[in-house]
């Protein structure tokens, strides 16, 4: 008897707050906040190939950091060493990461991972492998990473 009470107690709940709640968010004029989480996206423009850029490796700290979305406010979600190839598939306007630095290297750039793991700041990276400036007072701060027309996205 107590099972069938229990049997009665659950199938109530699912059909009195679960079926109604699905129904709800599949009728909604609006989606939930959380639909856009889920299918939010980096696309560019054009048709662009995924291409190589290297973590800073000129002035400390070396490296650069990944971040989840393109700001540097954005949880810090791993890291690459200095000159460490990263592969890109695209680059965007956000927030400036390293206000302070000379230019070009105060950029609001930032490249997309095509792993689809985060992104890098443009400071952050090189067009091509850097040594390390002993002085700390170099302003060559070397190849900066290409931002191809064809390779500008956006969030969607």
């Amino acid at each position: 008897m107590e099972r069938s009470a229990g049997r009665r107690a659950a199938i109530w709940l699912t059909s009195a707050v679960v079926v109604p709640a699905l129904l709800g968010l599949i009728f909604m004029a609006d989606p939930p906040m959380w639909t856009k989480w889920l299918s939010e996206g980096f696309v560019t423009k054009g048709d662009c190939s995924p291409y190589r850029v290297y973590a800073q490796n000129r002035w400390t700290p070396l490296g650069t950091a990944i971040r989840a979305k393109p700001a540097v406010e954005s949880e810090k979600i791993g890291e690459f060493s200095g000159n460490q190839s990263i592969m890109v598939d695209g680059w965007m306007h956000g927030a400036v990461a390293h206000p302070t630095n000379p230019e070009p290297w105060n950029s609001d750039i930032w490249f997309h991972l095509t792993d689809n793991k985060g992104w890098v700041s443009f400071g952050g990276v090189r067009g091509v492998p850097t040594e390390p400036d002993p002085t700390l007072h170099s302003p060559d701060g070397g190849q900066p990473a290409l931002l191809l027309t064809n390779c500008e996205g956006e969030i969607k």
